[in-house]
């Protein structure tokens, strides 16, 4: 599915990408992934979607407090375990980042 979408976009826009690295999906690419996985598992019809716009999804209150525990929780634990990009980066604790993201779980159950 991502490479038909691909070759599609491509047809009017030759920078047309799911991907910027080949590798991980932007947020229209990880909404295909899903709706191929839910399509599949019969979850959902191609038909309902056909109807699903990706602007929609992504101002829905909900999506945003999932993004921005998803963002928190995989920078907080990318530093935890620590990387090297330039400079060395080390956090000594996850304790914090983990404060954080559990408030946002009680957003996200309220919901």
């Amino acid at each position: 599915p991502m490479l038909r979408m691909t070759e599609l976009g491509r047809k009017n826009n030759n920078l047309f990408h799911l991907t910027k690295d080949g590798i991980h999906p932007n947020e229209l690419g990880h909404l295909l992934i899903a709706q191929s996985i839910l399509t599949k598992l019969k979850i959902l019809s191609m038909e309902s979607l056909a109807q699903t716009k990706l602007s929609d999804i992504t101002q829905d209150p909900l999506f945003k407090l999932v993004a921005q525990r998803r963002q928190i929780r995989s920078k907080g634990w990318l530093e935890f375990i620590g990387y090297t990009r330039g400079k060395t980066v080390k956090s000594n604790s996850i304790d914090s980042t983990e404060v954080r993201v559990k408030e946002l779980q009680t957003q996200i159950k309220a919901l």
